[in-house]
């Protein structure tokens, strides 16, 4: 497969996997990227499968897309074998949580020509199977990103989760550093908060925020 630069739109993808795993340190976290992005299957119905590493912690954010949810499922059945490869090579990965969802709707920011310097991920925990309740969350910051979208904001993709919970915003900045001005005036904010475990969410608790740069991806060509 051939390895991609760092944009996560593709009209292609209609439905994704998305992951977080927590490692030991900076090394650690590089060793699981490039393990999972060399042991990777050309599987059917891939489109990308893209690695992003936390900018303030030693997460991996872990985002497979895919042609539909078919292609996807089919994989997961058996993704015990790349997984296993990547843990035999890598020991000791955490994995945070993961869910299944689906691209609701991408909004273009003022910086839409440029390619990403900076990623944020916002997870907005929601009471489970209620799929209203997360249109409403994805209309409500799509409204606020169009009111107020910062000049470094490149795009933002909203994404439904299968299960009800949560809804998920992975925004594209230019940089960093464009994020974290922006930031500053806003209310919710990427911070050191711990990540809530795999089937643990509280519908109650807070949206959480990470920064997080590209390391790499693979997939089929366009």
């Amino acid at each position: 497969m051939n390895r991609f630069a760092p944009t996560m739109r593709d009209s292609r993808a209609t439905s994704a996997f998305i992951s977080c795993w927590n490692l030991r340190d900076r090394q650690h976290q590089l060793d699981a990227a490039e393990a999972a992005l060399a042991t990777m299957p050309a599987a059917p119905g891939l489109v990308r499968f893209s690695i992003l590493r936390g900018l303030e912690d030693d997460t991996l954010l872990v985002l497979a897309q895919w042609t539909d949810a078919d292609a996807r499922d089919g994989y997961l059945a058996d993704t015990h074998i790349p997984r296993d490869t990547v843990d035999a090579r890598v020991p000791g990965i955490e994995r945070l949580w993961r869910v299944t969802a689906t691209p609701h709707r991408v909004v273009s920011g003022p910086a839409i020509a440029q390619e990403p310097g900076c990623f944020v991920l916002i997870r907005q925990p929601l009471t489970a199977a209620e799929p209203e309740e997360q249109r409403t969350w994805i209309d409500a910051e799509i409204a606020a990103v169009t009111a107020t979208a910062s000049q470094g904001v490149i795009a933002t993709t909203f994404y439904a989760t299968d299960d009800g919970s949560p809804a998920l915003a992975l925004a594209e900045w230019t940089s960093e550093e464009a994020h974290r001005t922006a930031a500053s005036a806003r209310a919710i904010a990427p911070s050191d908060v711990t990540e809530p475990r795999e089937g643990g969410s509280d519908p109650l608790d807070p949206p959480t925020g990470r920064r997080y740069a590209f390391i790499g991806a693979v997939g089929a060509e366009r």
